[in-house]
């Protein structure tokens, strides 16, 4: 229409191609997100039996410029009658699941099942058949090795490599970590089945271990997953790779489960987060301290004791070089880590009912994503409260955040930075002080952040580790109960069960030796609930019993039921 008559030659991006991954929960959306922050425009779709699927829905999947199925979906769905429809599908196709490409599901290899490996390696390496594959394009490999994913694993067990596909990367020379096939090419001699379209082979993740595991990939082994992605659906240029936190791995120094909800948190986000203690760490080994040295980000959770933390352990602490955040006022006082020109910590067990922090950077990128009330403050945690008292902001890091003027929230060190003139002690990688919660109470008080500390606390985590922000995942903090049952057809209980009425009387009937008190959290996220039990009433007394449910965040709630 304008009279040009040399059409310019199309110029494609990452947003362009349609992706369907097939998964049929939420537990592939860390990969979802992944792509997403890619550019790549994906969709989320399960159909259930393809066997029984309509012909639109046979239509639409072969529309697709690419279809993954995910680490999540279960792999009877593959087999059978469904194996075919699978296979004829003619669209470009990869398969992360080991257990969907065995022999019994789409038959991919000659191999009739996976093996878990949970316990290791605490890093598995791929070896690489061709360095020069495109895939690997910007990569500085080992050799001819890659680290691959973190554990726990899953592998495919005793595949033939010489007779299977083409073998781009293995693990531990059998294990197959990607395999490519062309159309109409036959799995393997054999097989009986060939696909109707290109097909890749990307596996990882274990299902052994929740879902917090079904998208471990180093962010190496990330950046081939996209470089594989692009040259199925023809893509030139691979997108510059966009990291978030989730994309990071993290160890959390604990030494119990009262950082557990904090732990649950991160593994909800995305974090790839082992737990880890090694108690004096002036008297650990030589590996210990590689092991944390060559860690992406260490987090000193609110639990430690802080005599762990003190000289001659301190100047160890602080010689460490990666990211480092500690949660604990105790731990960062003068006389452990040394952050701070303040020998104590205080408690504040009675208010306020929510601590407030006063932004001292308003503009900092921490507070991306949240709204701060009259433009420099924001609920931050919830009581009983610890802080550290009389910190000098004038002299002492970049602070972020402080209560009460001289209690500090958030403060930043950079390496090599004297924490205060004259502290003499200095950070040898970048440190954070992001204080919270109150040991002088209960443990569930441990990770008391509120919906928006949690966000400014998921925003300094990406700022330590160069993450694009991201909006958080929110501890869920309903620790009620759903229901409260028993086996006992004639008992009355009184009052009528209310989740949000604390205690009861369970009457029985005379004779009545025992009950089966049965307790439902209302949450899903709930981490326990506790107490529900069989109550010997054989004695005619009455007996009280507590049932704790524990919230995903910690807090609890009890109730009492006298029978």
């Amino acid at each position: 229409m304008v009279g040009l008559e040399d059409v310019p030659e199309i110029v494609y991006d990452a947003v362009d191609y349609h992706i369907t991954l097939i998964t049929d929960d939420e537990q592939d959306d860390e990969q979802v997100e992944f792509l997403q922050r890619q550019g790549f425009n994906v969709t989320k779709f399960y159909p259930g039996l393809l066997s029984a699927a309509g012909q639109d829905t046979i239509d639409m999947l072969n529309a697709a410029d690419l279809i993954i199925v995910g680490r999540s979906p279960n792999s009877g769905d593959f087999d059978g009658d469904d194996k075919p429809a699978w296979n004829n599908l003619t669209a470009p196709l990869i398969i992360n699941s080991q257990w969907v490409a065995r022999s019994s599901r789409i038959n991919m290899f000659n191999s009739t099942n996976a093996y878990h490996m949970n316990d290791g390696p605490a890093m598995a390496y791929g070896v690489v058949s061709d360095p020069l594959d495109p895939i690997f394009d910007g990569l500085t490999l080992d050799g001819d090795s890659l680290a691959w994913c973190l554990p726990p694993h899953d592998f495919i067990e005793n595949a033939d490599s010489a007779n299977n596909g083409e073998f781009v990367a293995v693990f531990n020379e059998t294990s197959p970590l990607i395999v490519r096939w062309d159309a109409g090419t036959e799995y393997y001699p054999g097989a009986g089945d060939a696909p109707a379209g290109p097909r890749t082979y990307f596996g990882f993740g274990n299902d052994n271990a929740g879902w917090p595991n079904f998208f471990p990939l180093t962010k190496e082994a990330k950046k081939v997953y996209v470089a594989e992605i692009c040259r199925m659906i023809g893509l030139e240029e691979v997108p510059e790779m966009k990291y978030a936190a989730a994309d990071f791995s993290a160890i959390l120094i604990t030494d119990d489960e009262e950082d557990d909800p904090q732990f649950n948190w991160l593994r909800k986000n995305g974090v790839h987060v082992e737990k880890f203690y090694p108690g004096l760490l002036s008297a650990a080994g030589q590996d210990t301290i590689d092991m944390l040295n060559m860690a992406e980000l260490i987090i000193v959770g609110r639990s430690p004791n802080s005599g762990d933390f003190e000289s001659p352990d301190k100047e160890v602490w602080n010689a460490l070089t990666p990211p480092l955040i500690i949660n604990s006022q105790w731990v960062a006082r003068s006389s452990r880590i040394n952050m701070f020109n303040s020998t104590s910590a205080y408690h504040m067990n009675d208010g306020p009912e929510v601590a407030y922090a006063v932004a001292e950077m308003e503009d900092d990128v921490i507070f991306s994503n949240v709204t701060l009330v009259e433009g420099d403050s924001l609920p931050f945690c919830l009581p009983p409260h610890d802080f550290i008292e009389n910190a000098d902001s004038a002299n002492n890091g970049d602070f972020v955040a402080v209560f009460n003027e001289t209690s500090p929230l958030i403060v930043r060190w950079e390496a090599g930075i004297e924490y205060y003139p004259g502290a003499v002690d200095a950070p040898a990688g970048p440190r954070t002080f992001f204080g919270l919660g109150n040991d002088n109470v209960y443990a569930s008080n441990f990770f008391p952040l509120t919906d928006e500390g949690q966000q400014v606390y998921w925003n300094e985590i990406s700022r330590m580790l160069g993450a694009e922000m991201s909006v958080v995942k929110v501890s869920d903090t309903d620790a009620s109960l759903a229901s409260l049952e028993y086996d006992v057809a004639e008992a009355i209980l009184t009052p009528e069960f209310d989740s949000d009425i604390m205690e009861y009387t369970l009457d029985l009937p005379e004779g009545t030796t025992e009950v089966r008190l049965t307790a439902i959290a209302n949450s899903e996220y709930a981490l326990s609930v506790e107490g529900d039990s069989t109550i010997d009433v054989s004695a005619g007394e009455a007996i009280t019993t507590q049932i704790v449910v524990t919230a995903e965040n910690g807090g609890k709630w009890f109730y009492a039921v006298t029978v």
